[in-house]
């Protein structure tokens, strides 16, 4: 008798497992909270869309100006010199060269690095 009521609450337990996960608006709760977790989501994405968007604009604008400034600049080093920075110190390096200077005290008055010096100077010695 025992293993009657055994099986009896063995055969329940399983028909309500099966019941459970065969049910079909188990399935239809489980769909509607994700669509409701998915819009969710789309508003979050429609907000790092346009939010995107917003720093797209503003890099645009910041390269702009700086293209703007940096133009300026140019042009002003060019006006007031007649020759652009990089030239000038070019020139510097080989008239210190030319005085009698050491290598490592060109590269400290020009900024210039060592193998940028030698090659001025390797290219000078050619002309």
């Amino acid at each position: 008798m025992g293993l009657f009521i055994a099986g009896v609450l063995l055969g329940l337990a399983l028909g309500c497992f099966w019941f459970y996960q065969l049910n079909p608006t188990r399935g239809f709760q489980q769909l509607l909270q994700k669509e409701v977790d998915l819009s969710s989501y789309a508003d979050l994405l429609n907000q790092a869309c346009q939010r995107l968007d917003s720093l797209e604009e503003r890099c645009c604008y910041l390269e702009k100006s700086f293209a703007g400034a940096a133009e300026k600049r140019s042009f002003r080093e060019t006006s007031l010199t007649g020759r652009d920075e990089p030239g000038r110190r070019r020139e510097q390096a080989i008239m210190l060269w030319e005085e009698g200077r050491e290598l490592n005290e060109i590269v400290r008055q020009t900024g210039l690095s060592k193998g940028e010096i030698e090659l001025i100077l390797s290219l000078q010695e050619r002309h």
